[in-house]
């Protein structure tokens, strides 16, 4: 037959990884929320935060939009605005995951944008 220590001692074991469990979950969560960005509704634009439809709109070359785009926001690095032409799209450099802190910039044959740039 099992001892009631024994019995309590697993219990005691189970409660323990189960309060680890919960703690590394909030951890994970915690995370994420603070990785978030503030995403503006469909046409509730701000500079700093995005889209940026002016660089389409304007016709702007792609560097220069991200420069601009550069100039509005804080959270985003040179090296994050990433000018990609349209023959590059369907590349790898467009499959990469969900960034917040990236900003892709779609170009044409001539370096002009060609679609809104977004956070991503």
């Amino acid at each position: 037959m099992v001892s009631a220590s024994g019995i309590s001692s697993v219990l005691l074991v189970i409660f323990a990884l189960g309060v680890v469990m919960l703690q590394i979950n909030k951890k994970e969560h915690q995370a994420v929320e603070n990785a978030r960005v503030a995403t503006p509704m469909i046409g509730m634009t701000t500079m700093h935060q995005g889209p940026w439809p002016f660089c389409v709109k304007n016709k702007m070359q792609g560097d220069a939009c991200c420069q601009k785009i550069l100039s509005h926001t804080k959270d985003i690095s040179t090296e994050n605005c990433v000018v990609i032409h349209e023959e590059e799209e369907t590349n790898d450099i467009t499959a990469i995951g969900f960034v917040p802190t990236r900003v892709r910039v779609f170009v044409d044959s001539d370096g002009i944008v060609t679609k809104i740039p977004r956070r991503g």
